[in-house]
């Protein structure tokens, strides 16, 4: 009997015991909105990401209508970026642009957004050249092109325009290739008409890159293998016009290179088989998208001219976000962002 009245002595102190720490931990004080938003700006700047995004996150939920509601907002996507949780960033970039449409940091939104896609289409091993980024499925990276596309037509004027505008170039490239591997995928599987059919897509959406010029060689191999030799023939003009150094020609013969067929030779001028094309066949339409550039969907065509390696990709550093009269350097792909500064005209 004893030893119950013990035990039950024991139980009830722990009980007591557990409420009074509960009592204490409701009754303590929460952190006022301005020292907990000063502490996340410490963390900030000194690389505590990790613990920045945990303030952050507290600053959203016990102040979700403060003074730094909307800023925190704008920070926990940079929060989320810097410690690489590329999905999260995406997700609190497309909020704040839902929430706040017409904040005059949404183009931020976008800009980071885009920058988070860029991240999440990249390939851990894409640095050590294990993998060519253009032959994997390019959803995020698409998305990324579309969210820099943004940030250049509906802010022109914006800190992150030129940064987009060439990240834009350089995710054009790359799209263009993934394009032509999926039309030499079509090559090899004889399917002549959709290897074809995607040097014509490559010619229309991405005219002004490299990779233009290789669809020409596609749809010669694709019309070759369709035993369509004029066809073929017209286009090995607009190819060796265009690019003469290509690796499949040798002189002003093209040798194939999954179709089973003989090289095929042009034997007079280019030009003067491209002067009988007229701009209401196909491939008068091909030779008006390579001389003009079909530049109209393009967010980068005023600066067409400009071009960045596809093997060198931007930097991935990313700008904080920040007062609008803040100073800072301009955001480049060979001078990032400085981190704690927003990008402007310094």
């Amino acid at each position: 009997m004893r030893a119950i009245s013990l035990s039950a002595l024991a139980l009830a102190a722990a009980l007591l015991a557990g409420c009074a720490g509960n009592e204490t931990k409701q009754d303590a004080p929460e952190v006022p909105e301005q020292e907990l938003y000063q502490q996340i700006q410490q963390a900030l700047n000194t690389g505590s990401y990790s613990a920045a995004v945990t303030k952050l996150e507290q600053l959203e939920s016990r102040y979700p209508f403060g003074d730094y509601a909307e800023q925190a907002q704008l920070e926990l996507i940079y929060g989320y970026y810097a410690v690489s949780n590329w999905e999260q960033a995406r997700a609190a970039a497309s909020r704040f642009i839902r929430l706040h449409p017409d904040h005059p940091q949404v183009d931020y939104a976008y800009y980071m957004r885009g920058l988070a896609a860029w991240q999440a289409g990249r390939f851990s091993l894409e640095s050590f050249d294990l993998i060519d980024i253009s032959r994997r499925d390019l959803g995020a990276t698409r998305d990324a092109y579309t969210d820099f596309g943004e940030v250049v037509r509906r802010f022109p004027d914006s800190p992150y325009a030129p940064d987009a505008r060439q990240r834009i170039i350089y995710l054009r490239n790359v799209l263009a290739r993934h394009e032509l591997q999926v039309g030499d995928f079509y090559l090899r599987k004889q399917a002549y008409v959709a290897a074809v059919d995607r040097g014509k897509w490559v010619l229309e959406h991405y005219p002004q890159t490299q990779a233009s010029r290789d669809a020409l060689a596609v749809m010669v191999e694709g019309y070759l293998g369709l035993d369509m030799r004029d066809r073929a023939r017209q286009t090995l003009a607009l190819l060796i016009r265009n690019d003469p150094d290509n690796a499949r020609l040798d002189g002003n013969t093209f040798e194939p290179r999954h179709v089973d067929a003989e090289p095929l030779t042009l034997e007079r001028q280019p030009a003067s088989v491209i002067s009988e094309l007229t701009d209401n066949t196909p491939m008068g339409t091909a030779r008006s998208q390579l001389r003009e550039g079909n530049t109209a969907s393009d967010p980068a065509s005023d600066r067409a001219g400009d071009s960045l390696p596809v093997g060198q990709p931007p930097s991935t550093d990313a700008p904080r976000a920040g007062n609008r009269g803040m100073n800072g350097p301009s955001i480049g792909p060979g001078n990032p962002p400085r981190s704690g500064t927003l990008p402007g005209g310094g």
